[in-house]
């Protein structure tokens, strides 16, 4: 498969001797690293003749910065001139952006454009894309016309944004103050070493692309999806290490094989750099949280821990747990200068009757494990599954007031309330159809009666999963007092 075509553009300035870029957080709405702080980027059109062309197009569209051989200038949106018309055009993505700059006697200047690097999206993130990474530095004469840069962000792609130190930059990924993916804490590393050698931001020793398995989206919070059989849409379960001199490892959910091999190299790498595995931690025992599990608790003398209803149910598969974690207990790991790595322990049952959720309180990140999804529904399914403790549970997790929300399965998510919202609606709202259904029927009725009428919105093939949540939709309506039960059959109970 061929990889989509990106292009970024990081701006630089040297202001009282010391080197400054510039970074905007991405906003929180958006579905793909929404909150993570990034430089300007977008996809390569079919009018950019090259990655020079779409990153100086993107520079232009998101900060209105335009590169030209006559000089640099800054272009509001609302600009009432020519080029103020181009910009809101670029928006649009209707442009042939170096064409219309030529009818206008201008070009871009692809000189002041520096190659730093191309770098691959992980193999886990599909469709696959190559970013190319350009550095731009402003002129001397440039300072005073940038200083107000934030003001002319693409509303719809940036929150905020601002001119930093890369030290400082740095410093904020280092405490959890600011999320990055790994090209761009590549680069601020890079810069905040030397901002004057572009040589130093490239990947590697050659300007290949270059890919990384595992993101560390603050520093001791890496993200590892590995290859599990989980129930589709999903196909991976994120295995997250955390800390820096002790660590934890939390759900090795893939079988032994290359992808719990690529798990052992990374964590092989941070024990020898001077690292402690300190315990392997559990959300809960479902087999795509648990599949390495045993065979990584030997390789490394690591213990494993979970809550009791998790060590209860793994007792029959090999998998003992020798320590209990319930709500509200803290598990400290020794960090480093940007201080420890504390983890919240919430016990939050619903999927299963152990599960657990993890709040990293340094960079204010929920692990979520199987309480919520990205993308598609959690499937609570009794009698381990119960619908009242998942709504709860939800509840629950919405009152951590967490920053970002790491889920088992899928991306993480910059808006952790309206996500948890979203579910807690969709529950109620199908519940609602489920009082409806027995509503209509004039006689108690079973399962496979319901389903076609409760989840006519979904298609057929999923009506097994469906029948699963659709019984723990009734037993809490039993549970309510608001539904009757006799053996397989239900019944509404009038009020």
């Amino acid at each position: 498969m061929t990889a989509k075509k990106t292009a970024s553009a990081v701006l630089i300035r040297t202001r009282a001797g010391r080197a400054e870029l510039f970074w905007a957080q991405r906003a929180l709405a958006r579905a793909f690293l929404g909150g993570f702080h990034a430089f300007f980027a977008g996809s390569k059109l079919p009018a950019d003749a090259s990655f020079v062309a779409c990153a100086a197009r993107e520079l232009f569209e998101e900060a209105g910065v335009l590169v030209t051989r006559s000089g640099t200038r800054l272009i509001a949106l609302d600009e009432d001139s020519a080029l103020g018309v181009l910009r809101r055009r670029a928006c649009t993505g209707e442009l042939d952006f170096e064409s219309e700059l030529g009818e206008l006697g201008l070009q871009l200047d692809a000189a002041r454009f520096e190659p730093v690097g191309h770098w691959l999206t992980p193999p886990w993130l599909l469709p696959t894309s190559e970013t190319a990474f350009f550095v731009v530095r402003l002129g001397d004469d440039d300072h005073g016309i940038f200083d107000a840069l934030a003001d002319h962000l693409q509303v719809e792609e940036f929150e905020v944004g601002s001119w930093i130190e890369p030290a400082a930059a740095l410093a904020a990924w280092q405490t959890g103050q600011v999320f990055m993916t790994t090209p761009i804490e590549h680069i601020v590393r890079a810069l905040a070493e030397d901002a004057s050698s572009p040589g130093r931001l490239l990947p590697g020793e050659q300007e290949q692309a270059v890919s990384q398995a595992h993101i560390e989206i603050v520093a001791g919070l890496r993200v590892l999806p590995l290859h599990t059989a989980t129930l589709l849409p999903a196909t991976h379960t994120n295995c997250v290490i955390v800390g820096q001199s002790e660590l934890v490892i939390i759900d090795p959910g893939s079988k032994p094989g290359a992808e719990l091999d690529k798990l052992w190299e990374l964590v092989d790498r941070l024990v020898d750099a001077g690292a402690r595995l300190k315990a392997i931690v559990l959300t809960h025992q479902h087999p795509d949280h648990v599949g390495g599990v045993r065979e990584t608790a030997t390789r490394y003398a690591a213990p494993v821990w979970a809550h009791a209803a998790t060590a209860l149910a793994l007792e029959g598969a090999g998998i003992r747990v020798s320590r209990l974690l319930d709500d509200g207990e803290r598990l400290v790991l020794a960090g480093d200068a940007g201080g420890e790595h504390a983890l919240e322990c919430l016990h939050t049952p619903g999927h299963a009757a152990g599960h657990l959720c993890f709040y990293h309180e340094r960079s204010g990140c929920l692990i979520a494990g199987d309480l919520v999804a990205s993308t598609g529904t959690i499937v609570i399914d009794p009698p381990e599954g119960n619908m009242g403790d998942y709504l709860a549970s939800l509840r629950r997790a919405q009152r951590v007031g967490a920053r970002m929300l790491l889920p088992a399965h899928g991306w993480l998510v910059a808006q952790p309330e309206r996500l948890l919202e979203h579910f807690v609606e969709h529950r109620l709202a199908r519940e609602q159809l489920v009082v409806a259904a027995l509503e209509q029927c004039e006689n108690p009725a079973m399962l496979l009666e319901l389903v076609p009428i409760v989840y006519a919105d979904v298609p057929e093939y999923v009506w097994p999963l469906a029948a699963r949540s659709l019984l723990a939709h009734l037993e809490h309506l039993v549970e309510q007092g608001v539904a009757g039960r006799e053996g397989d059959r239900f019944w509404h109970c009038g009020q």
